[in-house]
């Protein structure tokens, strides 16, 4: 029998040590607390990675669900900012953009969101590009985001985003739990500049 594509996913809560760094967006914007969406890209009927648009807008739409937002702004790697009001993705207008089609297409997977409540930032989510290009575990060849927001309710969010996952049919493949802050070593940012 030839494999067949699970749509599957992670989720990170926390900084993991040695790996995660204060994004400086999140960071000017007053938002540090962090979790992490890490999508899995691997096709195994094509054999090459795919953002699943689908299953991103049904997390993320998860996640914006857990704040008071009214609305959403959206940054693809296209160039386009799209703001939905209220703050809820629609998945045709996420694929259309995205050009989530077909496995093995050319895509665009959004780079950040602006999550706000009037025009107060409370959300912040930006795509770490480790698909296609390896990286440390959890994050191996996945579309990983990076959410940060002023409080983060790891109950809250983690029984949403279970919820909606099994309803959808997608697959959680893990839950790691990292500190409150980012706790990097001089040694490992050494590294990261060469």
């Amino acid at each position: 029998m030839e494999p067949r594509y699970q749509p599957s996913f992670s989720l990170c809560f926390g900084y993991l040590p040695e790996i995660d760094y204060m994004s400086d967006a999140a960071a000017g914007l007053g938002l540090r607390q962090r979790m992490s969406l890490v999508l899995e890209t691997y096709h195994p009927e094509t054999g090459s990675i795919f953002f699943d648009a689908a299953m991103f807008t049904l997390l993320m739409n998860a996640i914006l669900g857990c704040y008071p937002a009214n609305s959403v702004a959206v940054q693809y790697q296209t160039g386009n900012t799209v703001t939905y009001t209220p703050a809820v993705l629609p998945e045709h207008a996420v694929a259309a953009i995205t050009g989530d089609g077909l496995p093995g297409e050319d895509q665009s997977p959004p780079e950040r969101l602006h999550a706000y409540s009037g025009t107060q930032p409370i959300l912040y989510a930006e795509l770490e590009n480790y698909a296609a290009v390896g990286g440390p575990s959890p994050y191996h060849d996945s579309f990983t985001y990076a959410v940060y927001s002023t409080a983060l309710q790891r109950d809250i969010l983690e029984a949403r985003i279970t919820a909606v996952a099994a309803a959808a049919g997608l697959l959680l493949k893990a839950v790691h739990a990292g500190g409150e802050k980012p706790s990097v070593s001089l040694a490992t940012r050494i590294k990261k500049l060469f």
